[in-house]
């Protein structure tokens, strides 16, 4: 009856790990998406804000040209408005193309987050089929212990009848066998 206790506990842990792992990669599972969709907005945040900055650099660029129509008149300061506004010009042109740099870097992050995910959910279904395979494990464990119980019920019981039999058998069962069981027969008998 101890025995049935000792195997009990080893396949209760083993259940409450597996509890446990399932619901480990549920978590990992709800978190990435919750972290792709935080992307997704952060990305579209950024081609609104893209956006914005096109239009206002459209609307600097009139500006310029109508600061650049006043400047005409005052020929020796033109040259020098002039290479400002380019140099402005320049630097807003470096500006959006490092944020179309940006938001492609983002479209690529948000991609390796996809695949990250799809692994880690692989890695769940693995461990999944893992814990599976150790819970059949344990009971094909369990059979084998109450196989070894019977056998030593039944050693038990052939002591029981003939002592005198037994005591010249039991050495060879248990050289070929080599089960505690058998140990503990002999001592017994």
């Amino acid at each position: 009856m101890t025995s049935d206790i000792h195997s009990t506990i080893p396949a209760n842990r083993l259940f409450g790990l597996l509890c446990e792992n399932e619901k480990m990669a549920g978590n990992l599972v709800s978190a990435n998406r919750a972290l792709v969709i935080e992307n997704e907005k952060f990305a579209s945040d950024l081609i609104l804000s893209n956006k914005e900055l096109v239009t206002e650099n459209e609307k600097l660029a009139s500006e310029l040209i109508e600061v650049t129509s006043e400047l005409n008149r005052q020929q020796t300061e033109k040259a020098k408005r002039v290479e400002a506004l380019r140099a402005a010009n320049k630097e807003l042109i470096l500006r959006q193309d490092e944020k179309e740099d940006r938001a492609a870097e983002l479209v690529i992050a948000n991609d390796e987050l996809l695949y990250q995910q799809g692994e880690k959910e692989d890695r769940a279904a693995e461990l999944l089929v893992a814990n599976h395979e150790l819970v059949f494990q344990q009971a094909e464990k369990k059979k084998r212990v109450e196989e070894l119980a019977l056998l030593n019920e039944e050693l038990v019981l052939e002591s029981e009848r003939g002592k005198r039999t037994t005591g010249w058998l039991l050495p060879i069962k248990c050289s070929l066998r080599k089960t505690k069981s058998c140990e503990n027969a002999q001592r017994s008998s």
